[in-house]
């Protein structure tokens, strides 16, 4: 039994219809078309009735081709396409277990391949009981369970039997339609953990974070919001002893060139962090970020073809795992270790976590050691071994003397900072402070972040100069996620000598314009963490409080130099400093 179901949008008196090259779809005659219903709660989607199409006899044997109609309220007819190109289904007699539904998409566009999947399905992959076997967990959108492929037949199913046939591996899929990072966060805890995988398959797109639909501007926080998700559910992997995947980006028929340069950027960075990668996009892309022609059901989706490119591009070899050698490893995916990647003979040594992105310098000596870009020999150290990513590295502990951050480019330090004697410093990539729901504003190089209620990050990774003004209006936008105030930093200058050093100059004005105003030059903060806090009472603060307002979600204007991680609290009793918010 099969129903036919499609999108269809129709003026008054008009409906449609469904004619094709068996009996049961009246031989092509409109006279004997099949007519579809809708109603209220569900149109524009229209739907058959459930109809038996017996095997063919003649002609192509295992398929059925046909079109839809429009038929207006006088029975005149339109065809969705004047093309020789037809829909068409294919006919297996062991395919009656349960009703097909076959999803057509939208009326006038006529599929390459057609995408149906059984009511209640019934398909198993049949599970070897070996002693070797691995269970491996996938979770993902609506890609992952196979939508638009025949019978959901997608990439996961051809490798699920793939690897029971090769390894004896048993694969779970709970990936769910829809989900993006966030949803899948949220979901790893209750639908994983329970499963105790080997391995973690992530299978997620920038197109279900709306890549495609944003505003330009929140593009490139898009991009960073998947980017931090997928390394929050990488480590969660790794928290429960699993080896984590990650499924790679892939094509979306509705993306621009800039949307596919932000593809592209995002999937060299997948690369480099380390996690073994399901490479889809020279299988898939068309070298413009869309589907390739052919092998797409609609922009967000491949149809039975493009699935199986992608199930093709996998190197099964990731799965060829030995048990008692993962047995071994999981120990340290719960655990991850530092080890060391510089030392010389004073002790003085530099070690670094890649799976955390942390960094740690230790100086026991008597000495101060100055690192430079220039001290070659430990730069070279940290480009082939440490797996430093790009961006601001931020100290969890500072010392007096010690600059609480350094930046890295290519791999490499490219700030000058002290190590004091007796010195024992863990640096985090700001990275890690990136989350799914705590980016407000992001453009590639300045990220705000909303810390909690009362507490923001300004990371500047670039060496560029920023002015934040009440002009931008998307950080404006941005800030309506906070509460209107003066936010404090007690870190920058805390006394009238402060601000003569930092050479800062401080203007305010009387209620109701602004009870603050503050403008900070680029000596002032030239490698200088900030923290800001709110407790104004419609008084303009002193220059030695030191402080930036958000009214109404506009704030005043200040200067983020190069290198720059901020972070801004509210209210002043409950300070923050950079290494508090880590």
């Amino acid at each position: 039994m099969y129903r036919f179901e499609i999108s269809a949008y129709t003026q008054t008196g008009e409906s449609i219809c469904l004619v094709g090259s068996t009996p049961e779809l009246g031989l092509w005659d409109i006279v004997k078309c099949v007519h579809l219903r809708t109603n209220g709660d569900r149109y524009p989607l229209w739907w058959t009735d459930e109809i038996d199409i017996e095997q063919p006899l003649s002609g192509d044997g295992e398929r059925v081709e046909y079109k839809y109609i429009r038929l207006d309220a006088k029975g005149n007819a339109r065809w969705e396409s004047l093309l020789d190109t037809n829909r068409w289904i294919p006919i297996d007699p062991n395919d009656h277990s349960s009703t097909i539904i076959v999803d057509d998409g939208a009326f006038g566009y006529l599929q390459p391949y057609p995408f149906g999947y059984l009511e209640k399905p019934t398909i198993k992959i049949p599970v070897n009981e070996g002693a070797e076997r691995l269970k491996i967990v996938v979770i993902g959108s609506s890609v992952a369970l196979g939508h638009k492929a025949w019978f959901l037949k997608g990439w996961v199913w051809l490798l699920a039997q793939a690897l029971q046939q090769k390894y004896g591996h048993q694969l779970v899929n709970v990936s769910e339609v829809g989900a993006n990072i966030s949803r899948t966060i949220a979901r790893f805890g209750s639908v994983v953990t329970p499963e105790q995988p080997d391995v973690v398959i992530i299978a997620l797109s920038l197109g279900n974070e709306g890549l495609a639909s944003c505003p330009p501007h929140e593009r490139r926080a898009v991009q960073r919001r998947f980017e931090s998700g997928l390394q929050q559910l990488v480590k969660m992997t790794r928290d429960i002893g699993a080896i984590p995947i990650l499924g790679g980006v892939y094509p979306n028929g509705d993306y621009s060139q800039e949307h596919y340069w932000l593809t592209r950027d995002t999937h060299n960075r997948m690369l480099s962090w380390g996690i073994p990668i399901l490479d889809w996009l020279a299988a898939v892309d068309d070298g413009q970020g869309r589907w390739k022609a052919g092998i797409s059901f609609d922009p967000a989706h491949p149809n039975t073809v493009g699935h199986s490119l992608m199930y093709q591009q996998i190197d099964q070899h990731l799965f060829d795992i030995d048990k008692d050698k993962l047995a071994k490893e999981k120990q340290h995916l719960r655990q991850p270790n530092e080890f060391p990647i510089y030392f010389d003979n004073a002790g003085f040594h530099v070690s670094v976590c890649m799976e955390e992105k942390r960094l740690r310098i230790v100086n026991p000596s008597q000495y101060s050691y100055t690192i430079a870009p220039y001290w070659q020999e430990l730069q070279t150290a940290l480009q082939s071994k440490a797996g430093l990513i790009a961006g601001i590295y931020i100290a969890k502990d500072t010392q007096p003397g010690t600059l609480p951050f350094f930046a890295v480019e290519d791999g490499a330090i490219a700030t000058t900072i002290n190590i004091p004697p007796s010195a024992n410093l863990e640096y985090s990539a700001a990275f890690n402070l990136f989350s799914p729901n705590n980016v407000l504003f992001y453009d590639g190089h300045l990220g705000i972040l909303q810390a909690d209620e009362r507490h923001l990050w300004v990371i500047n990774e670039s060496d560029n100069e920023y002015n934040i003004q009440p002009m931008w209006t998307e950080v404006c936008n941005a800030l309506k996620a906070m509460p209107s105030g003066v936010y404090e930093d007690p870190g920058v200058a805390e006394s009238w000598d402060d601000f003569a050093e930092f050479d800062t100059s401080f203007q305010w004005f009387q209620p109701p314009i602004h009870p603050a105003f503050m403008q900070r030059r680029r000596s002032a903060l030239s490698r200088r963490p900030l923290s800001y806090d709110d407790d104004w009472q419609g008084w303009a603060r002193k220059p030695g409080e030191s402080t930036t307002e958000v009214c109404d979600a506009f704030p005043i204007q200040m200067q983020i130099s190069g290198y720059q991680p901020c972070s801004y609290s509210s209210p002043w009793r409950s300070l923050c400093r950079p290494h508090d918010a880590i």
